[in-house]
């Protein structure tokens, strides 16, 4: 079974959005002097060149979707017909991107994540090495397994995921 790699570090572009759209919010809890230098550390996190991605031998490469990384584990269960076993204490996340979201009340792990990446590798070691040494985050998160089952697990606790409401995911967003 394939090791399971995270690239990139997950809702950052949400985290910056929220910084351009609702700064005088974040303000009433956070300094001035924070939320720029989140900013300014955010900005950098995820520069990715994906040439890098063709010296790794992978199975499978998917770029983090619209329906955060939780929605993109669940697909790529499903397009590789195999169950999984995530560590969401593995899952790389930024402090500064948990705390503003948490001041909207927004799940990170359900956010927007562009320029992140779901990787599937026989060797997470050797791929993170790879990547590491070319100045690119990457996380071995979890493996496939041979049940259907898709479980992210916190601790001593196990979590199922389910699909996305996408139909409800795009109405809670756009349509008011």
């Amino acid at each position: 079974m394939n090791d399971i790699l995270i690239i990139g570090t997950i809702a950052v572009d949400t985290a910056l959005n929220l910084i351009a759209t609702k700064k005088s919010e974040l303000r009433t809890t956070l300094s001035e002097r924070y939320i720029d230098e989140s900013k300014q550390k955010l900005s950098d996190i995820n520069k990715i060149d994906k040439e890098i991605f063709n010296q790794i031998d992978n199975d499978y490469i998917h770029e983090v979707s619209d329906y955060g990384i939780f929605g993109s584990l669940w697909d790529y269960a499903e397009e590789r017909k195999t169950g999984i076993e995530i560590d969401l204490f593995s899952i790389p996340i930024n402090q500064a991107t948990v705390e503003i979201c948490e001041i909207f009340d927004i799940n990170p792990y359900t956010s927007p994540s562009k320029g992140v990446y779901i990787m599937s590798v026989k060797s997470g070691y050797d791929a993170c090495k790879t990547l590491e040494k070319n100045g690119i985050c990457a996380t071995v998160v979890g493996k496939e397994t041979n049940s259907n089952d898709r479980v992210i697990v916190n601790g001593d606790e196990k979590r199922f995921l389910t699909p996305t409401d996408r139909e409800a995911y795009f109405s809670d967003r756009f349509v008011k």
